[in-house]
């Protein structure tokens, strides 16, 4: 048991997902190679968690999402639960991924409710086709009960990852615990790993289109390319329908958005990563570089565009940037969907 802000006992357990290098934002194709034979995995060449941490599909406030241990036990298990989760990796070393605070555990409505609006936002293509991307077998999808990909929903500040997955070497832990289809108890040494909880600061075919080919870095690639592309598309046209086609660029000297302003310009950085500190992190030093290489001609303003939530620690840290350093760097949250995007 651990202990919510409100002094609540919420029971902590743990599951096991499949293996994916990207954080699973989508499938990968690992999880083919590396699980069993006879597994759901090994014959379709995905797993249905692949997309569990996916910043970028909300719907209502809450990410849905699918792991295969909690199906068919929402009778079993309380309500809410603190969420554990472990994988496997390609050598067989067992990895703590991270934990869902207060996850729900979700019925047959709410996961009809998920799969409708997923189908309404083109999120269930984008997922197939991301399947194939991944070499596996895109008919699982298309096919799917909404059941079969949700059983979970969860608030975004609520996740806590660790990137990469942290090795666990115990043995006790090696030898008990390694079915996906088994929910545990969560053991304390998992427990003490996330002690740290989080809060949130929610930040106050068209005419360009990045070719699939094309890799900007080692996270961004295969079917978590095709997320990036689909957002920066959108946040494209956002930007054009509110500031005008003359003022919006994308992939301008390598940089994914810019916006020319009266009194500045604007480089945008667009990051998928599940957890703002990660999209920060890589998109600073692009921005600098892509900003301050050469003296800029106009005042800048540089701009991490990001599914993720803000967390206070981190809006924090970017606070005394600009005000230790001076430099004009700040954070915006961009979700599918969304309807407006303030510079």
């Amino acid at each position: 048991m651990t202990r919510s802000e409100l002094g609540e006992q919420i029971e902590s357990r743990m599951a096991r997902v499949c293996w994916n290098s990207r954080n699973w934002i989508a499938p990968t194709g690992e999880a083919a190679r590396f699980e069993s034979s006879g597994t759901y995995c090994s014959a379709y060449g995905f797993g249905h968690e692949e997309w569990l941490f996916n910043p970028s599909w909300v719907v209502d406030g809450w990410r849905y999402g699918y792991v295969q241990a909690l199906r068919g036990r929402r009778q079993s298990l309380p309500p809410e639960i603190d969420l554990y989760l472990f994988a496997i990796d390609g050598r067989g070393a067992r990895r703590a991924v991270g934990v869902i605070r207060r996850c729900e555990i979700i019925d047959g409505d709410e996961a009809a409710h998920a799969f409708a609006a997923y189908k309404r936002n083109g999120w269930l293509k984008m997922m197939r086709e991301q399947v194939e991307v991944a070499g596996g077998d895109a008919s699982m999808i298309a096919h799917a009960k909404p059941e079969e990909l949700f059983d979970l929903r969860f608030r975004p500040e609520s996740l806590e990852i660790r990137s990469p997955p942290t090795v666990i070497g115990d043995p006790d832990f090696i030898r008990k615990y390694l079915k996906a289809s088994q929910i545990y108890f969560a053991p304390q040494m998992m427990i003490s790993a996330f002690g740290r909880t989080t809060a949130t600061v929610e930040p106050s075919p068209k005419e360009f289109i990045r070719s699939k080919a094309t890799v900007k870095s080692g996270w961004e690639g295969g079917a978590v390319e095709l997320l990036h592309n689909q957002l920066q598309e959108e946040l494209y046209n956002l930007l054009v329908t509110k500031y005008g086609k003359n003022c919006v660029w994308a992939e301008q000297e390598r940089v994914d958005l810019t916006v020319r302003l009266p009194d500045r310009r604007v480089l945008i950085e667009l990051k998928t990563y599940p957890e703002a500190r990660y999209s920060i992190r890589e998109a600073l030093g692009q921005l600098l570089e892509y900003g301050y290489l050469e003296e800029p001609k106009d005042p800048l303003e540089l701009v991490i565009a990001s599914p993720a939530p803000l967390t206070k620690e981190w809006a924090a840290y970017l606070a005394r940037i600009r005000q230790r350093f001076l430099i004009p760097v700040n954070y915006r949250r961009f979700v599918s969907g969304q309807k407006d995007f303030d510079l």
